[in-house]
């Protein structure tokens, strides 16, 4: 039994380097007949020891999936990068000076946003926001934003919630405050006045405490933090309060909420798709219940260790479950396919079980090797969650393929097989239609490789039409609630995009005086006026727009005085004066010893990657225009987002061309000739970058999902060519005749590549039923890709052999 347990270490171990002394026919084939040799030997023992060998199998199910139920989802933005990411660092450090910065924006319509009903409900709406919602850190409205005015010497700091006006002429005067206070136009109140915003802020950090450490705020909590506000704002719904909500905690939640809903349904339909294909092919439960049982042990598993080693379902683990279930039976399909064959043959289980191995072994292993080659390519990436998308789909394949060659062989040798053929008039037709697409190819070499050359030439002139760009928001349908709210954003308010800028003067006090004060009035003056890229800001807010307006109402609010006064003294009085008075403007515009002063600006929603080129601009002249008054940082969302396309084509040069290395050499090793194994990576490429021209013809974008297809696909599509080429080696072997090679081979194991594309293109496809249009577009390109790898290699593949074996 221990034996057993060494062999599929000893395989990969005994797979040769790369040498010229391995190009030789006789060590090619005395390596790969060892080989064959172990994968019989290891079916002998499973056939020999098949309750031990199950129960070998469950223990280590047990043990990856014993953490299993502490896995998690998160979708935050710092989730993105390392935690010693520096920008990551910067944005934590803010937190913990400011609190969370981004907001979930409640935009209120109304008839009149001054009218005395309105303001009752939407207090009463505040107020309930305050009582209810979990995990809240603050909330903010024209309810509780400061008003200040001057009544002779005495500076007065108001809101609604100390003065709520108990008649229209209290109204008026209300009104006529407001509207001189520039925080009420600029932030919450629309353009046109006749919507109002809430802005609700969520708790930095969890109330939980790891070791007596502040946790970052999980995607869990946010998402109760969301439910809890939606949940007041049904009951305050309505006809001249009609409500309508977005942001950035908004987006992270939606997405959250798409994983959770989608993974499990995902789950279910590859299961459905494999049940139906399974059956279709075999026409036996065995063959259907048995790789269900494998693929979803596996899946099981993978999750298991996920969640052992701490690491969340991302938006990018959404592919896992249709991946690894429908890859992963593939590797059933191929097996079985030779088992129930030759048991149909001799009616002996044990040689029937020992022969597939024999005969699938080494082919499923290169192939999950190779799958698993594609995939690790992610893992250098600086993207944290394609990162881990890469090793645990990496990690999930090869423990389908355990499962495959140690739990599928056990359970056949306990349970009781009909070695009756039933399914053989259906595969025999199918059989037929794969030889004729093979002597095509055999038959036409020049006419079917100039065909496909006019394919390529045409999707390399789309793929060089084709643009990234990074926009979450663009992940869902135009109709859908977040596109509409933030589109409602952009046009009714300064926008929902922050751009965080910190200005440390380094010495106490340092940001009351007055060159600190108008280098900052000069900022928020230029802000607006800068544009780059096609991008820029509407807004600025700091600390001097509180000075301002404090110095005008002092001053019987004579506009001449909206100004920074001309003495830190006057500076240092006015600003003790509004404190006294009860304002509490100042801990979200500075730090507690006033040595570091917050600008806050605000820009629409966009394409992200349009934001990355303006800020490389817009800092060079902040800097420039502030630098001299202290040491300028910046941070917020947009600078967790805006990097992302550099580092995802860093990820794509960097994956593509690992991937398509090592596959490469994978494939000269099993061929024995570097002519061969290069030639057989044509058929591999080709339908990447046919999927890629299809992308351009069909006015899909790269972004983070489908940049993600090369390296995806390159480790799917090999695996075809492999079996096909081990099958067109085995066989020349034996008849010498490359023509009746290649047609003995797609009749030996055609079908299993036809059924295995079929599930691989249903697995894919059951994406299409997701809510976001990237994973939708995801699974088609990639089905595309399947299908046209299949055609590649029944087709373009024996026209490529012709060329290299003529007429032999």
């Amino acid at each position: 039994m221990l034996a057993m347990l060494v062999f599929p270490a000893r395989l990969i171990v005994e797979l040769p380097l790369l040498s010229p002394s391995y190009f030789t026919c006789e060590n090619s084939m005395s390596i790969k007949e060892n080989i064959h040799k172990n994968f019989s030997q290891m079916g002998g023992l499973i056939y020999q020891w098949p309750k031990l060998t199950l129960l070998l199998a469950l223990f280590v199910t047990a043990l990856c999936c014993f953490s299993l139920g502490s896995l998690r989802i998160d979708t935050s933005n710092e989730s993105n990068f390392d935690v010693n990411h520096p920008s990551v660092k910067v944005y934590r450090e803010f937190h913990e000076l400011y609190g969370f910065e981004e907001a979930v924006v409640v935009m209120i319509k109304t008839d009149e946003v001054f009218d005395l009903g309105f303001l009752q409900k939407l207090s009463d709406f505040h107020q309930r926001i305050e009582d209810d919602v979990v995990y809240l850190d603050d909330v903010k409205s024209i309810i509780n934003t400061s008003v200040i005015y001057g009544e002779g010497d005495d500076l007065i700091v108001d809101d609604l919630q100390l003065s709520f006006p108990e008649d229209e002429v209290q109204l008026a005067t209300f009104k006529q405050r407001a509207l001189q206070n520039t925080v009420f136009t600029d932030v919450f109140l629309s353009k046109t006045q006749k919507y109002t915003a809430v802005l609700i802020y969520q708790d930095p950090y969890s109330p939980a405490l790891i070791e007596g450490k502040k946790q970052a705020f999980s995607s869990q909590e946010q998402h109760k933090f969301m439910v809890s506000i939606r949940s007041v704002m049904a009951e305050f719904q309505g006809d001249n309060f009609d409500m309508s909500v977005t942001g950035g905690p908004v987006i992270g939640n939606t997405i959250l909420s798409n994983i959770a809903w989608e993974t499990p349904v995902f789950a279910l339909l590859s299961n459905v798709v494999i049940i139906v294909l399974l059956f279709a092919l075999f026409r036996r439960v065995s063959a259907v219940l048995l790789p269900l049982l494998v693929v979803n042990v596996s899946l099981a598993s993978l999750f298991g260790l996920m969640a052992f080693f701490d690491t969340a379902l991302s938006s990018f683990s959404q592919i896992l479950p249709s991946f690894i279930l429908t890859v992963g039976v593939c590797d059933s399909v191929h097996f079985l396919s030779h088992f129930y064959r030759r048991y149909e043959e001799h009616n002996d289980k044990k040689l029937a079980i020992e022969q597939a191995l024999s005969h699938t072994g080494m082919p499923m292993m290169l192939t999950s090797l190779t799958t698993a080659v594609g995939m690790l390519s992610f893992s250098m990436s600086d993207i944290v969650p394609v990162r881990s998308l890469g090793f645990f789909a990496a990690s999930g394949v090869m423990i389908v393929w355990f499962y495959t060659i140690v739990l599928l062989p056990a359970l056949l040798a306990l349970l009781t097989i009909n070695p009756d053929n039933k399914g053989g008039a259906t595969l025999g037709k199918s059989q037929v239609f794969l030889t004729r697409c093979g002597q095509l190819g055999w038959r036409h070499p020049y006419k079917v490789i100039g065909f496909f050359s006019v394919l390529l030439i045409l999707s390399g002139i789309g793929i060089s039409q084709l643009r990234f760009q990074h926009d979450p928001v663009k992940w869902f349908t135009d109709d859908s609630e977040l596109p509409q709210s933030l589109a409602l954003m952009n046009e009714e308010f300064n926008g929902s995009l922050a751009v965080e800028v910190l200005i440390d003067t380094g010495k106490e006090n340092g940001v009351k005086s007055v060159a600190v004060l108008k280098k900052l009035d000069e900022l928020n003056q230029f802000v607006p006026t800068f544009s780059a890229a096609g991008v820029n800001l509407e807004s600025s807010r700091s600390i001097v727009d509180t000075v301002k307006q404090v110095h005008f109402a002092l001053n019987a609010n004579d506009k001449n005085y909206y100004a920074v006064p001309d003495s830190a003294e006057l500076i240092a009085q006015e600003v003790l004066l509004f404190e006294m008075s009860g304002g509490d403007d100042l801990t979200s515009q500075v730090n507690s010893d006033f040595s570091i002063a917050r600008v806050t600006m605000l820009g629409q929603w966009r394409d992200l990657l349009a934001y990355a080129d303006f800020l490389e601009q817009f800092e060079v002249e902040v800097i420039k225009l502030v630098g001299d008054v202290g040491n300028v940082s910046f941070t917020g969302v947009v600078y967790l987002m805006s990097p992302m396309q550099k580092l995802a084509m860093l990820t794509m040069a960097n994956s593509y061309t690992s991937a398509a290395l090592v596959i490469a050499i994978m494939m000269i090793l099993m061929m024995g000739s570097i002519r061969l194994g290069l030639l057989s990576m044509i058929p591999n490429l080709l339908p990447i970058i046919l999927g890629m021209g299809f992308m351009a013809a069909t006015g899909l974008a790269l972004d983070m999902y489908t940049i993600l297809i090369g390296s995806i696909a390159i480790g799917l599509v090999v695996d075809d060519t492999m079996h096909f080429v081990h099958g067109f080696q085995y066989n020349y072997e034996k008849t010498g005749n490359a023509g009746q090679a290649i047609t003995d081979t797609l009749d030996s194991t055609g079908n299993a590549l036809l059924f295995t594309t079929i599930l691989l293109f249903g697995g894919f496809i059951t994406y299409s039923f997701s809510s976001m249009v990237n994973i939708s577009a995801f699974g088609l390109i990639l089905g595309v890709i399947v299908i046209v790898a299949l055609i590649a290699d029944i087709i373009l593949l024996p026209a490529l052999l012709r060329l290299v074996y003529g007429d032999k």
